[in-house]
């Protein structure tokens, strides 16, 4: 996890690291495992774990069990060290989360958000929620850092979220600085299709060495997360996998101002499909869906999708038709990249099982090579958060533990 040129520290910090690096990969090791896997000397190893003890960096775990009539102690790091968090930005929602360094939530606070918001009320709504928790931290530890996941292009060069379809009506924001300046911790800011993809990649069978992950937003935007050897590929300036802007027509060529007109998301985001499908009830058709909506029934993909079940016709249609234009995108997502397996999930869940269906049956009647394809079984959140807290971690552990580990 650590990454450190070796060329920049002396012998004594290359231990120091190469020891820390062990116990955070292992989550706890042995004194025995430390050198088995380090080959420094027992004497140099038990010099760096006391220092790393006395600086409250690691924690004794107890002996470890072994047959052997010597029982090293093993360690971890200090989960209590102190605290991360992390906040998802959603089209309706601001939703923050403490966790210790083990990733623990310990706390969460929501803020509601809209697409009117402007910079100074989304300033007011961080603010407020992680003030709130902050009120619960145990034992006076601070908050390390903080990690966002924005439904948005990030730029690594800039620092700036550069688009932002489902929630925010402005652009071009110097967001990491914003929340820094402001809060005075530092911010890590990344796609929220990304933190999704790297936190269903690490619920994955363990056999899986490369998968896209395709994000579909409750509202406009379609994303995705690409793992390769298991590390997120984020290509040239953050870009890699908006996918949303991928062109399905050539509608945007005659037009002066593009924007994302004949892009995936414009012609086949759940908004699209839902605006379909309700011209359809206003014009007199999709009773079934008609039906169920006039009972109190709230619209969603699943909602479509259990009145085609029911014999909706024109839901069937129109899902159909969207369908037909995610499967263009997903084959050549497969034929470019060539992923062990390509996961949908965000707003599409494993309960929809007629998506499912309906896309590996045109693969199926399209290709020689059959994708695999599979429905996310984590939720919106659990994805986004396990990866955002993966992500934070790395960044805790590269840039502020391993820096106090090598004081002198």
């Amino acid at each position: 996890m650590l990454e450190y040129n070796k060329q920049k520290y002396s012998p004594r910090e290359l231990n120091i690291l190469s020891i820390l690096h062990t116990i955070i990969d292992n989550q706890e090791a042995s004194s025995t495992e430390i050198i088995d896997t380090t080959g420094l000397s027992n004497a140099t190893v038990s010099r760096v774990l006391n220092t790393l003890k006395t600086r409250n960096i690691i924690v004794s775990k107890g002996k470890e069990i072994t047959n052997l009539g010597r029982r090293p102690e093993k360690v971890s790091i200090n989960c209590q060290y102190g605290y991360i968090a992390h906040f998802n930005i959603n089209e309706d929602v601001i939703v923050g989360f403490l966790s210790d360094l083990n990733g623990t939530v310990l706390a969460t606070e929501q803020r509601a958000v809209d697409g009117k918001i402007t910079v100074e009320m989304l300033k007011e709504k961080i603010s407020d929620a992680f003030y709130s928790l902050e009120e619960v931290k145990r034992q006076n530890k601070e908050v390390l850092a903080l990690s966002f996941s924005v439904p948005c292009a990030v730029s690594s060069d800039s620092r700036t979220i550069n688009r932002t379809v489902d929630v925010f009506s402005f652009t071009e924001l110097d967001f990491s600085d914003l929340i820094e300046d402001m809060l005075k911790i530092p911010v890590v800011v990344n796609n929220i299709a990304m933190l999704m993809a790297l936190g269903q990649y690490k619920s994955i069978n363990s056999d899986v060495d490369s998968m896209v992950f395709v994000c579909f937003s409750r509202a406009i935007g379609i994303g995705c997360g690409i793992v390769i050897d298991g590390e997120l590929f984020k290509g040239h300036s953050n870009y890699a996998g908006e996918i949303g802007y991928m062109l399905y027509s050539t509608d945007n060529f005659d037009r002066v101002q593009k924007k994302n007109i004949g892009s995936l998301e414009e012609k086949a985001g759940l908004r699209a499909i839902y605006v379909n499908v309700m011209a359809k009830v206003l014009d007199g058709g999709a009773l079934v869906l008609k039906k169920m909506l006039d009972s109190g029934e709230k619209l969603d993909i699943l909602l479509i999708e259990k009145a085609i079940m029911l014999g909706d016709l024109d839901c069937k249609e129109i899902l159909d038709e969207a369908l037909k234009i995610w499967s263009i995108a997903l084959i050549n997502i497969y034929l470019t990249i060539n992923p062990k397996v390509i996961v949908i999930g965000g707003a599409i869940s494993a309960q929809n099982s007629y998506i499912l269906k309906q896309l590996s049956d045109i693969f199926a009647n399209t290709l020689l090579i059959r994708p695999n394809i599979m429905l996310s079984t984590l939720t919106y959140d659990e994805a986004q958060l396990i990866g955002g807290v993966s992500i934070l971690k790395e960044y805790v552990f590269d840039n502020i533990v391993g820096k106090k580990a090598l004081e002198e």
